[in-house]
């Protein structure tokens, strides 16, 4: 499953299919028909992706993208 979403001939949109596109000129596509089981592979694909705007991000536990903490936040057990 992952491998078809990831060698399709062009790239979908990750904001068309996990949430909402703002681009009227998108570079990704917006023409597949993605069964549920596909939507949520590429869901997978995507969350495993550091969010461009983690730090920032306004849509927290609903981001399409993964959060994760830098390492300063991470404290050594004694």
């Amino acid at each position: 499953m992952l491998s078809f979403i990831r060698n399709l001939p062009e790239k979908p949109c990750n904001k068309y299919y996990l949430s909402k596109c703002l681009f009227a000129d998108c570079q990704y596509s917006h023409d597949y028909e993605f069964s549920e089981k596909q939507v949520s592979a590429m869901a997978w694909i995507v969350k495993s992706s550091p969010c461009p705007e983690w730090e920032n991000c306004a849509n927290g536990d609903n981001c399409i993208y993964g959060h994760v903490n830098s390492c300063s936040d991470l404290t050594m057990a004694d």
